[in-house]
């Protein structure tokens, strides 16, 4: 399975997320693709769901740290990437899943959290 970079439709002007599949013969060869968009407003509909407070952020991303959604939704979030913060260099990047509680932030305890699945690239 390859998961792209999220582009917009030239159809229709949405934020699309393309994702592809090879399909294989029984023997092994070569069959055909599978291609599907998943447009990135399934995402909104589906993190609005989740409530979290103002200064708080929920991401996926691929692996290489390019954003392919964000709570509360940013457009100029969506295709940028976070590679080069601390966050993602330090835990993130290093394939790392699990709760961190760093530091204080706004006399708050801050976390991070992040979960690696290895069956998505």
């Amino acid at each position: 399975m390859h998961i792209g970079k999220v582009i917009r439709s030239r159809l229709t002007g949405e934020l699309i997320l393309p994702v592809s599949l090879r399909i294989n013969r029984p023997d092994g060869s070569f069959a055909g693709v599978l291609l599907e968009s998943v447009v990135i407003d399934y995402f909104r509909h589906f993190y609005a769901r989740f409530v979290i407070d103002d200064d708080s952020t929920l991401m996926m991303m691929l692996n290489n740290g390019t954003v392919l959604y964000r709570h509360p939704y940013n457009e100029r979030a969506i295709g940028s990437s976070i590679s080069a913060t601390p966050l993602y260099q330090k835990h993130i990047g290093q394939q790392a899943s699990g709760v961190r509680t760093p530091s204080m932030a706004r006399m708050r305890k801050k976390s991070t959290a992040s979960l690696i699945c290895s069956s998505f690239p």
